[in-house]
């Protein structure tokens, strides 16, 4: 039932079809009407009470709604990033395709970070990751 919502959009959603998931929602509609802090109606409450039951009731499905059409899709694409990995495709950024000793030789010819960035097009920020990586990675002598 709530999938037609989702399809279908909450402009069809009407004051039956509402009981029905406030039903779904809390097990029946007195208990969604408490748990939404709004007092059962009764023969003497007021309009005003009324609508604003019905308007909490309202909000309450709508969420709901929002609710699980945000998890359909996530549940979607999560599929879809799983059957790409099945099917060996990358998924995300590619990474770098980097001439690491050239990097490390140009500074250690005493170029800067800058200028190493231009001419290897990558970012300054890059190039010191790499110099940092390669430092880490150097055994260190006792």
């Amino acid at each position: 039932m709530l999938d037609h919502y989702v399809a279908e959009g909450i402009q069809e959603l009407d004051g039956s079809k509402l009981s029905q998931l406030v039903t779904l929602r809390y097990g029946s509609v007195s208990d969604g009407v408490l748990d939404l802090g709004a007092t059962p109606r009764s023969g003497n409450s007021s309009p005003d009470s009324r609508s604003f039951c019905i308007n909490r009731l309202l909000e309450a499905g709508a969420g709901a709604i929002a609710e699980l059409e945000r998890n359909l899709i996530i549940e979607r694409v999560r599929a879809g990033m799983r059957r790409a990995r099945l099917e060996g495709r990358h998924i995300g950024q590619r990474p770098l395709e980097i001439d690491r000793v050239a990097i490390l030789r140009d500074r250690n010819r005493g170029d800067s970070l800058t200028n190493i960035a231009k001419t290897h097009r990558v970012s300054r920020a890059t190039v010191s990751r790499l110099l940092k990586q390669a430092k880490d990675a150097e055994p260190v002598s006792i």
